[in-house]
């Protein structure tokens, strides 16, 4: 079947607008690896005298074929052109990473549930005793900076539904691509050079004060940055050290892209054949969704 003439359904309803005044015209939808919260840009046709201007929490509803999500959303922005309203939503919760909290984590296992809101699919965890203390930050900001520091090498995405931590050295493939049945074509494949940092020291650990015989603080340099921490984070940084280093390397990327919606999202690793290239296991750092008239979704590929 000819995946350019398929046609589908495809509709973006917020529950606190109604269909009857607003209709979805088209939206683009963004999700990364490392941190940053997935969005949502949509266009609608309304009357610009019907937007409730308070509007802050959404919820939705995204359709596009045989799929449907549920989504959380804030809305960050919006813009009239005539009777064209834009909305800038990221989706999360609006306390997540809008208000600002002090708590105290007796592990990082512990911190990463305790924080996060939603679904959370992790291949690591660690439950090592120590005091981890969240200090006027929003959660989503302390969060991110756990995830950093998890066992290396691993990454982190916030997905459109959730939270996925993934051990990039477990072997696990989350989805084998079978040309013949998933249809896309490869819009580009290039050495990330943009990534490559050439250089790096290796970081040092200096302990600066002990306690009880034992080392308290201690004093971790590297690439012209200096870090005090409390001994027992020693790991974590070293951690976030590695991970960083690991997704800096010079490796090869390819983009795929699809007229439908592939099972996969950011942080999956995935096993594609690519013409002329001996690797074939990826992980998805970034897609990408044009949801509207015309269905099109990107995929970035990275290397292992």
């Amino acid at each position: 079947m000819d995946e350019k003439n398929i046609q589908y359904t495809v509709n973006l309803t917020i529950d606190e607008l109604g269909d009857e005044v607003f209709a979805f015209v088209k939206a683009d939808y963004s999700e990364m690896i490392n941190g940053i919260l997935p969005m949502i840009t949509a266009d609608f046709i309304c009357e610009t005298d019907k937007f409730p201007l308070q509007l802050s929490e959404v919820n939705m509803t995204l359709i596009i074929g045989n799929d449907e999500w549920r989504l959380i959303g804030n809305l960050d922005e919006f813009k009239f052109n005539e009777n064209l309203l834009t909305l800038y939503i990221t989706l999360t919760e609006r306390d997540f990473y809008f208000v600002s909290q002090s708590n105290k984590y007796l592990s990082v296992s512990k911190a990463i549930d305790s924080l996060y809101y939603g679904q959370i699919d992790s291949e690591i965890t660690d439950n090592t005793p120590r005091e981890l203390n969240q200090v006027n930050s929003t959660n989503y900001k302390y969060l991110t900076n756990i995830l950093r520091s998890m066992k290396s090498p691993s990454i982190f995405a916030y997905t459109m539904n959730g939270l996925k931590i993934k051990n990039v050295k477990s072997n696990s493939v989350d989805y084998d691509f079978d040309p013949d049945k998933d249809k896309y074509y490869i819009h580009e494949r290039t050495k990330d050079y943009a990534l490559e940092r050439n250089g790096y020291a290796e970081s040092s650990a200096i302990g600066l004060f002990a306690r009880d015989g034992e080392k308290a603080t201690t004093l971790t340099s590297w690439d012209g940055i200096e870090i005090t921490h409390n001994s027992d984070l020693d790991d974590m940084i070293e951690n976030v050290i590695t991970n960083t280093k690991f997704q800096k390397q010079n490796r090869l990327v390819v983009r795929l892209v699809f007229q439908y919606v592939p099972p996969v999202q950011c942080g999956d690793i995935v096993r594609v054949d690519i013409q002329d290239i001996d690797q074939t296991e990826f992980v998805i750092i970034e897609r990408l969704g044009l949801i509207g008239k015309e269905v099109k979704w990107s995929y970035l590929l990275r290397e292992i």
